[in-house]
Parts: C-alpha cells; sequence; structure tokens
C-alpha cells in the first residue's frame, strides 16, 4: 500500500497527472509508469479521446505484454506513447481537481454546470463514481447518472 493513499478514501492520481504532463513538455514519446487499475483507467481514457496513441503492458526494461505477467508486481509497468502533431503533444496539461485535503464532489446538476461553463475545446474532465469507483470522462458520466447520484470530479486533461 502507497504511503500516500489515505485509509478510507481512494486513492488520486497526482503522481501520473504530473508525469503526464512533464513527459509531454519533454517530448518523451514511450513512457513507462506504474501498474495499478486507476492508472490503466486513467490512460485507457485518455487512448480513447486521442490524447495518447498507444497503451501496452510491460516491465521497468521494456513493453513486453508476455513479459508482463511473469514479472514481480513491483517490476509490471504501463507503457503509454504520446500523441504528437506537428512535432507538438497533443497533451498540455493535466492537472488534479480534487486533492487530497479537499475532495471535489459534484452532482448530475452541478457536473451539467461544470462541463457547460468550465471546460474549453479540447479538454476532458475525469469523474469516478462513488459507489464502484468506475473512472469516466465527466460528458459520459453525464448520460448515466441520474439527479440523486454523486461523481468526484479527479482531474482534468487539455490539449
Amino acid at each position: 500500500m502507497s504511503s500516500r493513499m489515505m485509509i478510507g478514501k481512494p486513492s488520486l492520481p497526482y503522481d501520473l497527472c504530473a508525469h503526464l504532463q512533464n513527459t509531454a513538455r519533454s517530448r518523451v514519446r514511450r513512457v513507462p509508469v506504474a501498474s495499478s487499475r486507476l492508472n490503466q483507467s486513467l490512460l485507457s481514457i485518455l487512448l480513447e479521446q486521442g490524447f495518447i496513441s498507444n497503451l501496452t503492458r510491460g516491465t521497468t526494461q521494456m513493453p513486453d505484454p508476455a513479459g508482463f505477467l511473469a514479472a514481480p508486481l513491483s517490476q509490471r509497468r504501463l507503457w503509454f506513447e504520446h500523441k504528437f502533431r506537428d512535432e507538438q503533444p497533443v497533451l498540455r496539461a493535466a492537472s488534479l481537481v480534487s486533492k487530497p485535503s479537499l475532495r471535489v464532489y459534484k452532482d448530475r446538476a452541478l457536473l451539467a454546470a461544470f462541463v457547460a461553463n468550465n471546460l474549453r475545446l479540447g479538454e476532458i474532465c475525469l469523474v469516478r463514481s462513488l459507489d464502484a469507483h468506475h473512472l469516466s470522462e465527466a460528458r459520459d458520466a453525464l448520460k448515466h447518472l441520474d439527479n440523486q447520484q454523486a461523481v468526484e470530479v479527479i482531474c482534468r486533461v487539455s490539449s
């Protein structure tokens, strides 16, 4: 268990958000990150939305799906490739909205207002359901939320 993980509350991807932004700014194409369900969910959404171009499993040395299962847990990594357009990274910024000291929760009405008024063109917001800890993009979450449900706003990613 990570020393940063709070007991009773799911962890936040602050390391991943900082790593995404730093590697994009330094124009690193292929990047390894620790293998976890949260990281895999977040990177899968970024792949679907077109911010990264590839996601695969591997070890600390290289992307190797076959070696992933044979490697010890501490050596397992998720490898992703940044997408570039005109030699510039598509992903420009990744920032947390919820923080360990201040979690941000929104019901359906507040989330709809947040998406309509605060998100710019080329920007997505990732939210996590409170019951199943399912991660999704905010616009997709609005389609499935009823008026009584709330979500935690995790991070914003922009191009």
